[in-house]
């Protein structure tokens, strides 16, 4: 008797698991996104505050560079012996007794704070040495007042030092004996103010204490 061959119908493999992404793995992917951009925020941010400061600090220094530049130039033109005078009584300007340019008469060189501008002016020197009226100083027929040497500076303030040692004093007034002379002022900088850093940590890098020599008489 021939047996009739039957067919077993073989099971059907599990269907393969198609490529999309199930919700819960969609919300895993979009939290670790979020969570990846912040941190290159924060360091993009970081970068780009800490590019930020340093070119406020670049521009503070140059500022500041200027500033010295001017009062240690009309310094070097003190009288070296004779009438020499100082005056930073007021505090908030320095005025001294220069000698002329080019062979002119002496004059008297003031810097003075008005609002956030520091002015360079020149005076000629009266008959009795107190200052006189506006000087032509470069003899262009122009009076040389009210140059502005910076227009950031939000306080200005100088002393003298009278004292041949170190351990002498800094004081404010009128001198003819002055050693030294010490200049202190503020730079205003916009971009350090927004910046985020702390009011102490601005102040410390907006303001700029420097002394100047004076030529032995």
């Amino acid at each position: 008797m021939r047996l009739r061959s039957q067919n077993i119908p073989l099971m059907s493999p599990r269907p393969r698991r198609c490529g999309a992404f199930t919700f819960i793995e969609l919300i895993v992917a979009v939290a670790l996104s979020i969570i990846l951009m912040r941190g290159m925020y924060v360091v993009f941010y970081s970068a780009t505050n800490l590019t930020t400061i340093s070119e406020a600090k670049s521009e503070l220094l140059m500022e500041a560079s200027a500033i010295y530049e001017y009062i240690s130039r009309d310094i070097a033109r003190v009288p070296y012996s004779g009438s020499r005078l100082f005056n930073t009584s007021s505090g908030t300007t320095l005025t001294f007794r220069a000698t002329g340019l080019a062979g002119r008469s002496d004059v008297y060189i003031q810097y003075a704070r008005e609002g956030n501008s520091l002015k360079r002016s020149t005076y000629s020197v009266a008959q009795d040495g107190s200052i006189g009226d506006p000087a032509d100083e470069d003899g262009d027929g122009t009076a040389d007042t009210g140059m502005v040497v910076s227009s950031k500076v939000t306080s200005f303030e100088a002393w003298c030092h009278n004292s041949g040692g170190i351990g002498g004093t800094w004081d404010q007034g009128t001198s003819s004996t002055t050693r030294a002379i010490k200049v202190s002022f503020k730079l205003n900088n916009a971009i350090l103010a927004g910046s985020g850093l702390q009011s102490d940590v601005v102040d410390r890098l907006t303001t700029f204490v420097v002394c100047f020599p004076v030529m032995s008489m």
